[in-house]
């Protein structure tokens, strides 16, 4: 089961989450785009698959509170996000979701102030970096060596830190253990 729960906009926040089952929505993001139920604009189907991927990868394995954390949060999830796109819409609608995330990290990336940061480095308040050119790269790794070797090195990564109280991975573990596989 899955519970929505939209909250007025009054709330003073937009964003979704997740809580077990349960994904709190602004009416803001539910009534967005009310006429756009397809594609990589569909954003109420972009925030519920976002939050989703959490629940099945993400909210699995908790990261050390360290630089390149929300990559291995935000990124993984957005990387899956995109599979969930390719599969409801086919791969054009994953095409231009691909255009967003270059769109969203060039943007991000002219605003920001500081250097950019390395995905293995990049803090919490880069969404530029963590969500869109997270992706992005996580895609090409997929394009380049393989989606089943992809793939195999989250399953990888699930199987060494799932379900391990006091170990708290790095985004350099993930690192290793793509190389290994």
């Amino acid at each position: 089961h899955l519970h929505l729960v939209e909250f007025p906009h009054t709330e003073q926040s937009y964003a979704g989450t997740l809580y077990a089952n349960l994904v709190p929505l602004s009416e803001v993001l539910l009534n967005a785009q009310p006429t756009q139920t397809t594609g990589p604009q569909a954003l109420p189907f972009y925030i519920v698959a976002h939050e989703m991927t959490h629940l099945w990868f993400g909210n699995h394995v908790m990261p050390a509170y360290a630089e390149g954390a929300t990559f291995l949060t935000e990124s993984i999830t957005e990387y899956l996000t995109l599979l969930l796109y390719e599969e409801a819409f086919g791969s054009a609608a994953a095409e231009r979701f691909l255009t967003l995330q270059r769109t969203r990290y060039i943007n991000g990336r002219r605003r920001a102030t500081a250097p950019e940061r390395s995905l293995l480095r990049v803090l919490p308040e880069q969404h530029y970096l963590s969500y869109a050119k997270g992706a992005l790269a996580l895609y090409a790794i997929d394009q380049r060596v393989g989606r089943a070797v992809l793939h195999a090195a989250l399953r990888r990564y699930l199987a060494v830190y799932h379900d391990r109280p006091g170990h708290y991975p790095l985004s350099t573990d993930f690192l290793a253990l793509l190389l290994e596989v």
